[in-house]
């Protein structure tokens, strides 16, 4: 359980200074860049609260719902997590595209 919260705890803080990171630099950005992280942040939140959920749900004993949440973080990671972040790479390709002289 001390794993799973030190690396809980690594990943709040990553993606904090991400978002800190993306609040300061948006106005250089896309609008349709900028939905695109937008939905990334949300999803991140939603797979955050889950991990959180699923680490209290540990300590007190209800491993079952537990790994439920762990689970299911995992799987948003993989499918819609993901899947964001193919459109951004997108995006940024084009940007990128733009920019060349």
């Amino acid at each position: 359980i001390d794993e799973k919260i030190n690396s809980l705890n690594k990943i709040k803080d990553s993606f904090h200074k991400f978002q800190h990171k993306f609040w300061r630099e948006e106005i250089i950005l896309d609008e349709s860049t900028i939905k695109l992280i937008n939905d990334f942040l949300i999803k991140y939140i939603e797979i955050i609260s889950k991990l959180s959920v699923s680490n209290i749900q540990h300590q007190q004993g209800d491993y079952g719902q537990s790994f439920d949440n762990w689970d299911k973080s995992f799987g948003l990671v993989k499918s819609d997590l993901a899947k964001i972040k193919n459109e951004l790479k997108k995006e940024f390709r084009k940007t990128l595209e733009i920019c060349k002289p």
